[in-house]
């Protein structure tokens, strides 16, 4: 699965925050002010782009968490 993007060249018109969802899904935990306390998988960002790091690759709960996590971000995105 893959999230490209166009590197900035148009407008913007919302924000997708992909680790928002990874914690949702439940491979990243928070405290109550949202701070990281740990972590299964989790989006490192390169200015348009992210790429979905598996703390441990024989983690397949994480992997399928994290894969649910973004087709579900992803259809919401596609209905607007």
């Amino acid at each position: 699965m893959a999230v490209v993007s166009d590197h900035g060249h148009i407008t913007a018109k919302q924000d997708v925050h992909v680790n928002a969802a990874l914690a949702r899904a439940g491979v990243i935990d928070v405290d109550p002010q949202g701070k990281v306390t740990g972590w299964r998988a989790f989006a490192w960002g390169a200015g348009g782009s992210a790429a979905i790091m598996v703390k441990d690759p024989a983690d397949e709960a994480a992997r399928t968490r994290s894969r649910e996590a973004i087709a579900r971000l992803r259809a919401r995105l596609v209905k607007k």
